[in-house]
């Protein structure tokens, strides 16, 4: 039997930041792409990040915001 492999066009990941990008959506789609660039450079600085899901809450213990995603990337 022949066996196929089919090419993983999307990377799935999930996120959690504190403190400054963790107040809306727009900052912490901010957060990841400055993210890249600095660690990849300009290269990466155009990678698609899709955020599938976004929340934003204080903590309990604190006034903290703090924030979980799980966003889409091309790795192709």
């Amino acid at each position: 039997p022949m066996t196929l492999s089919i090419p993983a066009k999307h990377a799935y990941l999930r996120i959690s930041i504190a403190q400054a990008a963790a107040g809306t959506e727009l900052a912490f789609r901010k957060a990841i792409q400055d993210s890249l660039t600095r660690t990849f450079g300009a290269s990466a600085a155009g990678t698609y990040v899709d955020i599938l899901h976004f929340t934003s809450q204080c903590t309990s213990s604190s006034k903290d915001k703090v924030a979980e995603a799980v966003i889409r990337i091309s790795v192709e």
